[in-house]
């Protein structure tokens, strides 16, 4: 016997009737039935109280076990009122659905280096990573997937596949570079130091040792940089004919341009903490840029 009956493609008032016999002949009977006659187009909604149950399959169903009040993870597919719990992996198997990604990607204009964008990024995001990409091309990789193309020095290609936080972090991405298009005075050299000090420092006319007649870096800012990286890494030496500070910590050796601030290293984590040191003594000394 059926709990709902719907009337469709009827005249209204023969509908009307046969409704009304319906309804009498029902209650006759002693049975509940609701019955409706809906115009053209217009919506039934019907209401279906049943029990709703999951059924875990694949993969998922192998590897857990579980416990009243525990929680699981899973893709959940519905049919009808059929339930199912798999993982991804098994949507194809048990399904005959297919996952698809969206890789997207964006052209932007920059004006600033690559490895000056690369600091900026990090400055805002915590897990920030630069790779060398195909071609000897840099990238820069953004967890939990955006990355930044190095395609010519005027040109960056963002990419990543689509979803909801990887979509945010690429509009923060663009917004933090037409930011910087906007201002060129938040411009960096390569090691994200401020044009203004690495002209402070090429420009200084310094004077000559008394002994050895080589000549030395009298700035405040060459001064500084040479104290801290000193009470950081150990003794500094400053060969002032190829222009540069020599680091050495334990069995390691790293030269710093006076002039752009570029280090030469083997080893990538000294070099990235020299680097680290010197763009923060920078941004002491300088801690708003007025781009003078």
């Amino acid at each position: 016997n059926p709990a709902k009956i719907v009337l469709v493609h009827g005249e209204a008032t023969e509908m009307g009737r046969m409704k009304s016999a319906l309804q009498r002949r029902f209650e006759n009977e002693g049975k509940s039935i609701e019955i409706f006659n809906p115009k053209n187009c217009q919506t039934v909604s019907m209401e279906f109280k049943v029990d709703k149950e999951v059924r875990a399959v694949g993969k998922l169903a192998d590897s857990v076990v579980l416990k009243d009040g525990e929680r699981v993870s899973g893709l959940l597919v519905q049919k009808g009122f059929k339930h199912t719990l798999l993982d991804p992996k098994d949507l194809q198997t048990y399904t005959q659905l297919s996952a698809g990604t969206v890789t997207q990607k964006q052209v932007i204009p920059v004006e600033i280096p690559f490895l000056s964008l690369s600091d900026q990024v990090a400055s805002i995001f915590s897990k920030v990573e630069l790779k060398e990409g195909k071609g000897g091309k840099q990238v820069i990789v953004i967890d939990p997937g955006v990355e930044l193309h190095s395609e010519d020095d005027k040109v960056v290609v963002m990419q990543w596949r689509s979803d909801p936080i990887t979509d945010t972090i690429a509009d923060s991405v663009v917004a933090v570079l037409m930011q910087l298009q906007m201002k060129p005075s938040l411009g960096r050299a390569e090691t994200g130091v401020p044009y203004r000090v690495m002209k402070s420092l090429a420009a200084d006319s310094g004077e000559r040792d008394e002994k050895t007649g080589e000549k030395k870096l009298q700035s405040p800012e060459a001064g500084l940089i040479d104290e801290v990286l000193e009470s950081i890494f150990g003794k500094v030496q400053q060969d002032a004919k190829k222009g540069e500070w020599i680091v050495s910590v334990g069995d390691v050796t790293a030269s710093i341009d006076m002039r752009t601030h570029a280090v030469q290293c083997k080893d990538d984590r000294v070099k990235s903490q020299i680097r680290v040191a010197i763009k923060r003594i920078v941004q002491a000394l300088y801690p708003i840029d007025c781009g003078c």
